[in-house]
């Protein structure tokens, strides 16, 4: 039962905050690129590219930033995840992890369900404040 209502409360709060950051991020993204990303998505001019990953990482003297985007589908170009690194021993890396509608919906379709069991969850969970304030409202006259 305890397991039940973690991952309620998981999918509750932790799912709309993820996805409330990862806008921000794409946002400021979108206004603010960085240099490195910007020079390596002139290679994929007819798609819309999307922040939806970054990272940092740190081992002994060698450090890597990279980010990930999803590039929409546009003019006869497939959907696209390209992740672009840069190394501080080797350079610019620039790398399509995944290509086409077969590996694009799979994932839209799992952000989708997603959406769908928060907003269950949400809305049963309105019902039930709802109807436990009526029953409080009518227990009170």
């Amino acid at each position: 039962m305890q397991i039940t209502k973690t991952i309620r409360f998981a999918f509750k709060y932790g799912v709309p905050i993820i996805v409330a950051l990862l806008v921000v991020l794409a946002v400021f993204d979108a206004n603010n690129r960085w240099s490195v990303a910007q020079k390596e998505l002139q290679n994929f001019p007819s798609q819309k590219a999307i922040l939806v990953g970054m990272g940092f990482s740190y081992r002994g003297d060698i450090s890597e930033r990279s980010q990930i985007y999803q590039l929409l589908p546009g003019s006869g170009s497939p959907p696209r995840v390209l992740r672009i690194s840069l190394r501080s021993d080797s350079g610019v890396h620039t790398k399509v992890e995944s290509e086409g509608y077969l590996s694009f919906s799979p994932q839209l379709l799992s952000a989708l369900a997603t959406l769908a069991v928060v907003a269950y969850i949400w809305s049963k969970d309105m019902a039930c404040s709802d109807s436990s304030r009526i029953a409080r409202s009518e227990k009170s006259k």
